[in-house]
């Protein structure tokens, strides 16, 4: 079992997004906490995870069993 922790900003983002939002995150963060899952960028340690047109960033030590949730925004094109 993962242990999740917040950034201040993602707190912040969690709480002002809209329902569909709140509740997609809502569930990611239980699985995320059963087993860490997403896409790797460049380093295996740093996540995405994907809905509808943003992204979840995330940093995952597989070592400690924690997660830092960092940011939810759209995709830098």
């Amino acid at each position: 079992m993962y242990e999740l922790f917040d950034t201040p900003e993602f707190a912040k983002i969690e709480e002002n997004a809209d329902g569909s939002e709140r509740i997609w995150i809502h569930k990611i963060k239980k699985k995320l906490a059963q087993d860490v899952s997403g896409k790797i960028l460049h380093f295996s340690c740093i996540r995405e995870k994907k809905f509808l047109n943003k992204r979840l960033y995330f940093i995952a030590d597989e070592t400690t069993k924690r997660i830092l949730l960092i940011t939810f925004k759209e995709k830098k094109k």
